[in-house]
């Protein structure tokens, strides 16, 4: 494919003004057939290798020659650079994150060799200690608060109710998350 095109003078370019006489390989695509109508009435098939000329360094318009850049150019330089600028600093972060997350990595590991080094080091969960329940007080839903009776769904104790009949650990549950208080703590406010 595309070897009697090779051979073949240049078929695609611009006038003799523009010719320097070099020449270079240029494999047909689609839109060379679409754009050029010459190629196909001379032979050339989608995919032919064939000359084109190289246009001149010194011809041109002013801004091609003048060392200017068009302005889209410059705004698509400035958004590639900011690409660049974001990449490098989620680059840096990752960097950061590797030695922090290397520390804290060796910190866990030391523990746990420590750990598994000392057979006395409990390394169960920690247990909550709930509060006391003074059988003599007397307990009653804290004021904003509101919750569910357990043994009698679709029953609610709101603020000010006395609970004291209810089960010990039920009261010391209650009790630690300050959804209910002591009565007496309440009196005067």
């Amino acid at each position: 494919m595309g070897s009697e095109a090779k051979n073949k003078a240049p078929l695609q370019g611009g006038g003799a003004s523009e010719n320097t006489g070099k020449t270079m390989d240029h494999v047909v695509t689609q839109e060379d057939l679409d754009n050029n109508h010459e190629l196909g009435d001379n032979g050339v098939k989608l995919g032919d290798t064939i000359q084109i000329p190289v246009k001149d360094d010194t011809e041109g318009s002013p801004v091609e020659n003048s060392g200017e850049k068009p302005e889209w150019v410059n705004e698509l330089l400035a958004s590639n650079q900011a690409v660049i600028d974001s990449n490098n600093a989620v680059v840096e972060a990752v960097k950061v994150f590797e030695d922090k997350a290397s520390d804290i990595v060796n910190e866990v590991i030391a523990t746990a060799k420590n750990s598994a080094a000392n057979p006395n080091v409990s390394q169960s969960a920690p247990v909550v200690k709930l509060p006391e329940i003074d059988s003599d007080a007397t307990y009653i839903v804290a004021k904003g608060k509101t919750f569910e009776d357990k043994e009698n769904p679709g029953r609610y104790f709101s603020a000010g109710d006395d609970v004291t009949d209810l089960d010990n650990e039920r009261l010391k549950n209650l009790l630690s998350q300050g959804i209910i208080v002591v009565a007496e703590e309440t009196e005067g406010e």
